[in-house]
C-alpha cells in the first residue's frame, strides 16, 4: 500500500464532521505505532529496565508543549469510525 493510500485510508475513516486537527493527529498518531511496529520487527527494543532511568531523564521539550498534545484513547478512536 502506498502513503497516499495508507492517508486516504485513515482520512476515510474519520466522521464526516473531523476538523482538521482532529485528522491531522489520527495520521500522527498511525505514523508513530507504524513506525514502532517496524522497529520492533528489526528487533530494535529495550527492556523495561533499560526504559525505566530514561522515563526520568529530563525532557528535552518544554512542559506547555506536552500540554498540547491530547491522544485520544483507543475508545474514543473507534467510536469515531
Amino acid at each position: 500500500m502506498t502513503v497516499k493510500e495508507l492517508v486516504r485510508e485513515v482520512i476515510e475513516n474519520q466522521p464526516d464532521d473531523a476538523s482538521y486537527e482532529e485528522i491531522i493527529r489520527e495520521l500522527a498518531f498511525d505514523r508513530m505505532v507504524e513506525r514502532g511496529l517496524v522497529d520492533v520487527r528489526a528487533g530494535r527494543v529495550i527492556s523495561n529496565e533499560q526504559m525505566n532511568p530514561r522515563m526520568w531523564q529530563r525532557p528535552r521539550f518544554d512542559i506547555a508543549d506536552v500540554e498540547k498534545i491530547v491522544i485520544p484513547s483507543r475508545e474514543e478512536r473507534n467510536a469515531r469510525r
